[in-house]
């Protein structure tokens, strides 16, 4: 039985990026929410040594976003005590803390763990033509370049293997995850993480990435059924999907809203509040992606997945078991989409209804399904009829979960 979940922010920014608060303000956010742990993750920068001095600007502004008057006001409000400011050519400026000073604050042993980590982001083109990527790496105190392949193929294997060396010559275990494939415009290529087999873990749901659906090509589910039936099928390790908020906003409403705290995460299945035990389940696949769905227990023995829910109150569940067969149908049509409707122009690879089958369904709190000599593996979804708050295309419209796919 599994009895040791730990609710986990895998994906977050602050005033060191593109986010719209303080670290103190995201980390209190995610605190109040009842979090057990945040990865901390900006733009391709590790706030390690460096000052940060932002003025104080009436509004917020165009992205990325000033540090508006609004915010000092709740800032100093909040945290007064440790707040610093001074005045630079008239203008009130604040230092936003780095990483080390707020976790010597803000970390609470076994209750509340902070972890260190960044997001690989590619140059910013908003014709939305480039096949902009974004990968996050956990538990790595450092900075990367982010380093541009010639395809996605390349870009990820170049990046990862970035953090495979930092990994190794620390004693420390790191992650590392594909973020929203399907941002802006189908940007990752399936077979990319195919080919990268290595790559162990993405996004199948981001509450701060909204794109473009295009009529019959995959969706984020179908995408991680892809993944495994190709990989599975050539004998490679399986994909672990993740949820994220991919937070950015820290104060009422938006904070309830896209990109804001609390609406997509992961529960890790580990007894300790460490650094390692966290880092060491998700790179086991020990957890599971959430859209507020609370699972009792996973479990997958004698080839038989059984799944609990931990129902809540007035809420109906339906739970699906997924599968795709061995021998599946490997044709991929490749299609050249103009551009239209928002989108930018892209090749999109579309593929056989095969992949990713509903092998059985059922209402209720709990059910178990076979997994089958012929199949390949077998996932669950647990379905809600209770409303997510989010409101665009591939944002699930009820809260869900995943589990994670099992194998012979």
């Amino acid at each position: 039985m599994n009895t040791s979940w730990k609710k986990v922010a895998l994906h977050t920014h602050t005033y060191w990026s593109d986010g719209k608060g303080t670290p103190e303000q995201m980390l209190q956010a995610f605190r109040k929410r009842g979090f057990d742990c945040v990865a901390w993750t900006e733009h391709n920068y590790f706030p390690g040594k460096e000052e940060l001095w932002l003025p104080v600007l009436p509004e917020e502004g165009a992205w990325p976003g000033n540090f508006s008057r609004r915010m000092y006001d709740l800032y100093r409000r909040e945290f007064a005590g440790t707040m610093e400011e001074k005045k630079i050519a008239f203008r009130t400026c604040v230092r936003i803390q780095r990483f080390d000073e707020v976790k010597a604050r803000m970390e609470e042993k076994n209750r509340f763990l902070i972890l260190p980590g960044g997001e690989f982001t590619s140059p910013v083109d908003t014709t939305g033509r480039t096949r902009e990527l974004h990968m996050n790496y956990l538990n790595l105190r450092q900075t990367f370049p982010y380093l541009q392949g010639k395809d996605e193929f390349e870009t990820i294997r170049l990046n990862k293997k970035q953090v495979d060396e930092a990994g190794r010559k620390q004693s420390a275990p790191c992650f590392f995850m594909v973020n929203h494939p399907l941002w802006r415009f189908y940007n990752v290529h399936p077979l990319a993480l195919v080919e990268n087999h290595d790559v162990k873990h993405f996004e199948i749901c981001n509450g701060g990435s909204a794109h473009f659906p295009l009529p019959g090509a995959y969706t984020p589910d179908q995408f991680f059924d892809i993944v495994n039936a190709f990989r599975l099928e050539k004998g490679y390790g399986r994909i672990c999907a993740a949820a994220s908020d991919d937070s950015h906003i820290y104060e009422e409403p938006g904070i309830d809203s896209i990109a804001g705290v609390g609406a997509a995460f992961v529960m890790v299945n580990t007894p300790e509040l460490t650094a390692g035990s966290i880092i060491g389940a998700l790179n086991r696949g020990d957890y599971y992606p959430t859209l507020g769905v609370l699972l009792e227990e996973i479990t997958f023995r004698d080839h038989c997945l059984s799944v609990k829910v931990k129902p809540g109150k007035g809420v109906r569940y339906k739970i699906r078991f997924i599968a795709t067969r061995r021998g599946f149908d490997s044709r991929v049509e490749m299609k050249n989409i103009p551009e239209g409707d928002g989108h930018p122009p892209r090749e999109i690879a579309f593929f056989s209804p095969e992949i990713g089958w509903t092998v059985m369904e059922c209402e209720g709190i709990s059910a178990s399904c076979k997994l089958e000599d012929s199949d390949l593996y077998l996932r669950a979804v647990v379905e809600s009829d209770r409303k997510t708050r989010m409101g665009w295309d591939y944002f699930p419209g009820y809260e869900c979960a995943w589990t994670q796919v099992y194998t012979h």
